[in-house]
């Protein structure tokens, strides 16, 4: 059986639960490591060898790891030992039709509800945003873009939809830390959508910010994160980018006690 943890890195043996219960705490560790791929698509996590790893016991494993297959993140199968989410192709489409899907309904609802000085004020992101671009810079128009989704998501009046789309979050920062962090292309074409957004939202025009959400071209779709992860999967049959240990997605992971642990997680896999 594969190697869960990459480079033998595992987060540190779980302490300081004063503000957290362990079940809470080793849900967002194991959660955290699925995300950044610490623990890889279709690898085995078994109660014991997580419970030894972060140096607690199999109760409050074994409730974080019920509440990631609640999520999606975690496959679970009678009698079988779990195993992380496949992370391929169909599973890209699913999250991507879903977010689709989300994103309406929170553009539709939310539209007759959004303050004025809410779209002024996004107004003045885009426009800053704008100069940066022009300036070579990117960053301003990601933000803009994340600014958008939570725009729209605050103002639907709708809770259990808020909550369907907080959840979508984990799965698309999985699908992005597995994708080519080139985000040029499609970040330069974010301006555009942004803007478009933007002036559906000063006229209140419902369909319009429905159409600007949902409407994109073969090859602007082509250019999204997810997109470009699905080309991979059908270019290679290593359809997933290798793990750098000195990759920046994995300073964070890099910098985590190297916990007596490790060892023992990488040899348990192989056991069980």
């Amino acid at each position: 059986m594969q190697n869960a943890v990459c480079g033998g890195r595992v987060p540190p043996v779980i302490e300081g639960f004063d503000r957290e219960s362990l079940g809470d705490r080793a849900y967002r560790v194991i959660k955290d490591m699925i995300i950044t791929r610490q623990l890889e698509p279709d690898a085995a996590v078994p109660e014991s060898v997580l419970a030894k790893t972060l140096g607690i016991s199999r109760s409050p494993i074994k409730a974080a790891l019920t509440r990631l297959q609640q999520d999606g993140l975690i496959v679970g199968e009678a009698w079988k030992v779990p195993h992380v989410a496949p992370l391929d192709a169909k599973y890209v489409d699913n999250v991507y039709q879903v977010r689709r899907s989300l994103e309406a309904l929170c553009a539709r609802q939310s539209i007759d509800l959004l303050p004025d000085e809410a779209i002024d004020a996004f107004g003045k992101q885009l426009d800053s945003a704008g100069k940066q671009l022009k300036a070579g810079s990117l960053g301003e128009i990601q933000q803009a873009h994340y600014s958008f989704n939570e725009l729209i998501a605050s103002y639907c009046n709708n809770e259990l939809l808020q909550t369907l789309v907080a959840g979508l979050q984990d799965h698309l920062a999985r699908i992005r830390h597995a994708g080519p962090e080139d985000d040029a292309p499609w970040l330069t074409k974010q301006y555009g959508f942004l803007s478009d957004k933007l002036d559906a939202m000063k006229k209140r025009d419902g369909d319009a910010l429905v159409a600007a959400v949902t409407a994109r071209s073969a090859r602007d779709m082509g250019l999204r994160p997810g997109a470009r992860v699905r080309a991979m999967f059908k270019a290679s049959a290593a359809h997933l980018i290798p793990v750098d240990a000195n990759d920046s997605r994995m300073a964070g992971a890099a910098a985590r006690l190297d916990s007596p642990g490790a060892r023992g997680y990488k040899e348990g896999t192989r056991n069980q």
